[in-house]
């Protein structure tokens, strides 16, 4: 498995998975590359999707997945369609 500096990996989920995520870590870290090509479905959790493709690739760093309506951290029972439906303007 390859790895990739952490603004690559950011860089990769959020063009893959329309969403926000920033790792708590130096952008020149390196971390498991993301070679998901598909976005996770959209009624999966964030818990869910954290605990099954973020963590294993990232280990311990710290993360944080902001929300487009509120720039807040988002709570982990959010679906990813609805969390990815808060970046859409209105």
């Amino acid at each position: 498995m390859g790895k990739i500096t952490a603004k690559e990996f950011e860089e990769k989920v959020n063009k893959i998975e329309d969403i926000k995520l920033t790792l708590r870590t130096s952008r020149n870290d390196l971390v498991d590359d993301y070679t998901y090509e598909r976005a996770a479905s959209e009624n999966a959790s964030l818990t869910d999707f954290i605990n099954n493709r973020i963590k294993p690739k990232i280990g311990d760093i710290q993360y944080e997945v902001i929300h487009g309506k509120t720039y807040e951290s988002t709570h982990g029972r959010t679906s990813m369609g609805r969390l990815r439906k808060s970046y859409e303007e209105d």
